[in-house]
């Protein structure tokens, strides 16, 4: 596909070559010699019986969807193709080779969902095993564009339905036997490839004069995978578990980011300038663990944890604006060209955990977590001159967590918990493109929670919680970067609070209501520029109520219902500056409600209804991008299950869905509607 000429295709090809890396083709040659002892343990068992069992089962499903509208959006929405589908919704097979042997085959595929899931497993009663599966998805994204208002102007892709595929190989073996440890070892290649849409948009001044707006949409390629090999052990000595780990992960990236210029000439056309942001990453990550679990006597517990991590990157790309008359040598900046790069990050983590019975009914939980991360860079590109880039980053991370816990009051259950985090680092930034940066930092935090479940009565329970939170990162310039950007002190404060009552007022009615309260501030201090010294850049209050209940009013009938709103509000000074920048709302409504009744013995109906809302959209497009988001959606269906037999089970329904949108002017809405029927059989 193509947007005015941009093509848009991914072939997807695995032409290229792929890095030498000997530590992974000896981790990959040692996963097949265990997998070869496996098979052999395997093969020293008695003979099958004369009549081994089996049993499973197999399900068919199919339906389709008619889309009115913007399939694209109802695809994203809810992850149905706009179009039928079906296939093998499960099938499971259980069988008996030996009286020793078990062996499993699970399967899912159905077609025009792109999903595949085969799952085989071959298990031995002494320990050994041998599993192994291949798993495949869509993830369906709208690649809709962006609606100036004043104009009705609706900027689009040419193929707005984009997708991704994602996919996995693995195959694990391992031992189990009683008082022997446990190992396993494991592969797995996964993968990511297809289309997406992103929020970077491109900038147009198609606008009748009202200055330039990011609304033209823009899409990535995506072209991702791994390779992962994993093996992992444990045992038990006396009174302790312990267990080790080992990791080592190659991943290749090959990312394109696709956005575009659309300028207005003398002539009244359209200058249409593609861009281009092509992003590489060649990974090996390394990783080892280990951990131990001791239970010292009946009233104490002790664990440790350990893991070390090592990532070297390999990054490469660039960024070109191309305008379709004009060669890429020739293109204005901002642009690049050949970025290389390197990046290595070792990463330490200790943490211990003591459990400790200190009176009846009275836990005390220490524990504390050290971290020690740094990572250099260098990149280097040519924007017309040759460029370098280097950072250096130390940091030194201590947490603490102290909690109690008790149960000894009747109808009560109290806890408390304290949270403290001590963090100390550097940054360094050499550039010849920017200023030059170099900044230590103290970064501390502090939570406390406070919390209780009361049953009161045997038909109620209250549970509420309440925390308090505090950070602060305090920054300490060597060297400046650009004025205006660097923060000498930034502060954040939380108080969230929760309370959750479940009752049951008559017989067969369930309720649970909760009601959730967040207030967040976060302070600044800036000492250059002067007028900015001292600032609160930012408050959130977000209220959540939330209801649902269960009504049985008759044995084969129940009813169900649920309602959640949120009021969410965030406020800046920014605001200030006029009509550029509104109060940010995220309100939303959701709402369900439910019903199933066994009409026979053998046939089963359920009813269902949903209703969403969104009504947060202000169109700030004279002034501004407009914000925020205005949308509803009504669905509703039912469902028949019918029992044709003790081993068979067809199933069919129909569903409605009503999707209305204010913030793109209309065009994504949709009315669809959704028919699928099933059988299942038991043999």
């Amino acid at each position: 596909m193509k947007i005015d000429g941009m093509n848009t295709s991914n072939s997807f090809s695995d032409s290229r070559n792929p890095p030498k890396r000997t530590a992974f083709g000896g981790l990959l040659a040692g996963l097949c010699f265990f997998g070869a002892a496996v098979a052999a343990h395997a093969q020293f068992q008695p003979p099958p019986p004369e009549d081994y069992d089996h049993q499973g089962w197999v399900g068919i499903t199919g339906g389709g969807v008619i889309v009115d509208g913007s399939k694209a959006t109802f695809q994203q929405r809810h992850q149905i193709p706009a179009r039928a589908y079906g296939g093998l919704d499960s099938f499971f097979w259980e069988s008996y080779p030996t009286r020793d042997l078990i062996m499993q085959l699970e399967v899912r595929s159905i077609f025009d969902e792109h999903n595949q899931d085969i799952k085989l497993s071959l298990e031995h009663a002494e320990g050994a095993f041998v599993r192994g599966g291949l798993r495949q998805f869509r993830t369906w994204y709208d690649g809709g564009g962006g609606y100036f208002s004043p104009t009705d102007g609706w900027f689009d892709l040419h193929e707005d339905r984009m997708h991704i595929d994602s996919g996995e190989l693995w195959i694990e073996v391992g031992v189990s036997e009683p008082d022997k440890p446990e190992v396993v070892l494991a592969y797995a290649h996964r993968y990511r490839r297809g289309l997406k849409d992103s929020t970077i948009w491109g900038r147009t001044g198609l606008t009748d004069g009202a200055g330039r707006r990011a609304i033209l949409p823009s899409f990535r390629e995506i072209d991702e995978s791994r390779h992962i090999v994993e093996g992992r052990m444990k045992h038990n000595v006396r009174d302790t578990d312990f267990g080790a780990g080992l990791r080592y992960e190659v991943s290749d990236v090959d990312n394109t980011l696709n956005t575009r210029e659309l300028e207005t000439t003398g002539f009244g056309a359209a200058d249409n300038r593609q861009v281009r942001h092509r992003e590489g990453v060649e990974s090996d990550v390394l990783s080892t663990h280990a951990w131990t679990t001791t239970q010292i006597n009946d009233a104490t517990r002790f664990s440790t944890g350990y893991i070390y991590t090592r990532l070297d990157n390999d990054i490469s790309g660039s960024r070109i604006r191309i305008d379709p008359d004009e060669s890429a040598a020739d293109q204005p900046a901002p642009h690049f060209t050949d970025l290389v790069g390197v990046t290595q990050v070792r990463q330490h983590v200790a943490n211990m955990n003591l459990s400790l019975l200190l009176l009846e009914d009275l836990y005390l939980i220490p524990s504390l977590r050290a971290e020690i991360r740094d990572s250099d860079s260098l990149s280097m590109f040519d924007d017309g001159d040759q460029q370098r880039v280097t950072s250096h980053n130390d940091t030194l991370t201590f947490s603490e967590r102290l909690e109690l816990r008790y149960n000894g009051l009747q109808r009560w259950h109290l806890f408390t918990r304290g949270d403290w985090t001590q963090g100390q680092g550097d940054s360094r930034e050499r550039s010849t493109v920017a200023d030059d940066r170099e900044v230590d930092f103290d970064r501390r935090s502090q939570r406390y929670t406070l919390g209780a479940n009361w049953y009161f009565h045997q038909n109620y329970t209250l549970g509420f919680q309440y925390y308090h939170e505090i950070r602060k990162n305090d920054f300490d310039h060597i060297i400046r970067g650009r004025t205006g950007q660097d923060i000498d002190r930034q502060d954040f404060t939380t108080d969230a609070f929760n309370v959750r009552l479940t009752s049951r007022p008559v017989n067969r009615v369930t309720l649970v209501s909760r009601y959730d309260l967040r207030l967040s501030r976060i302070d600044n201090k800036v000492s250059r520029p002067e007028d900015l010294s001292s600032i609160r850049s930012g408050e959130q209050t977000r209220h959540i109520f939330s209801q649902s209940g269960t009504w049985t009013p008759l044995e084969r009938l129940y009813l169900q219902g649920s309602v959640n709103y949120a009021v969410d509000r965030h406020e800046t000074p920014a605001q200030q500056a006029g009509d550029t920048v509104l109060e940010s709302k995220n309100d939303y409504l959701f709402t369900s409600l439910g019903m199933g009744y066994a009409y026979s013995p053998k046939t089963d109906i359920d009813l269902h209804y949903t209703y969403y809302l969104a009504d947060n959209f202000e169109d700030n497009s004279e002034d501004s991008v407009a914000y925020g988001v205005g949308e509803y959606e009504h669905t509703a269906g039912t469902r028949i299950t019918r029992r044709m037999a003790d081993n068979f089970v067809w199933y069919g329904g129909y569903r409605f869905f009503y999707y209305r949108e204010d913030t793109t002017g209309g065009n994504r809405d949709y009315d669809a509607h959704q028919i699928y029927s099933g059988l299942a059989f038991n043999f």
